[in-house]
């Protein structure tokens, strides 16, 4: 089970630390406090220190570590076994985006449209684009997950055909329209 909890000014002072994974979809690295992650991403950590927010706040204050990659690379994209705390930086909104795509289940898929319905906001599509968008947790909140209402993939911010290997390895049996890949 994933839980958020938001970032805050009393643990900006703490020691961070930053480990990295190899696997088939590229480089994972994580941002970790002790008690949750801060940041994870398909960026190596020389990418993440330029492009995560975490890092270019508090950069002086991460060290190199590797306690927790191994829990997470045993369980790669099913974490129903494990707890798993998230830490994240981001409007009420967004954090109720990020709370609404962990309610996807592994290997099905969603559209923006439905989140914004889900989360009593349907006029807000754009605004949920942009909030997953914004998510620094790559597919620990599952944004990979989302889709245009018409099938096709749309963006990720790791990359497209990265997002398709995604949801092909979480379900190789689902039957995309030939839209999604094109």
């Amino acid at each position: 089970m994933i839980q958020l909890r938001k970032f805050d000014s009393k643990i900006s002072d703490s020691l961070f630390y930053y480990e990295e994974l190899h696997f088939d979809f590229g480089n994972l690295c994580l941002i970790q406090l002790e008690d949750g992650i801060v940041c994870s991403s398909f960026f190596s950590w020389e990418e993440l220190a330029k492009n995560s927010r975490i890092a270019n706040l508090h950069g002086e204050k991460i060290r190199k570590k590797t306690a927790l990659m191994n829990i997470i690379e045993k369980n790669i994209f099913q974490f129903q076994s494990i707890e798993l705390k998230l830490w994240v930086v981001g409007t009420d909104f967004q954090i109720s985006v990020w709370n609404e795509l962990l309610k996807i289940p592994y290997g099905k898929t969603s559209t923006y449209i439905k989140i914004a319905n889900a989360i009593n906001n349907p006029g807000s599509v754009r605004a949920v684009g942009a909030a997953i968008g914004s998510n620094e947790h790559a597919f620990l909140i599952p944004c990979h997950r989302v889709l245009y209402n018409n099938g096709e993939s749309g963006n990720f911010k790791w990359g497209s055909d990265r997002k398709k290997s995604l949801i092909q390895y979480e379900n190789p049996a689902l039957k995309f329209q030939q839209s999604l890949f094109e």
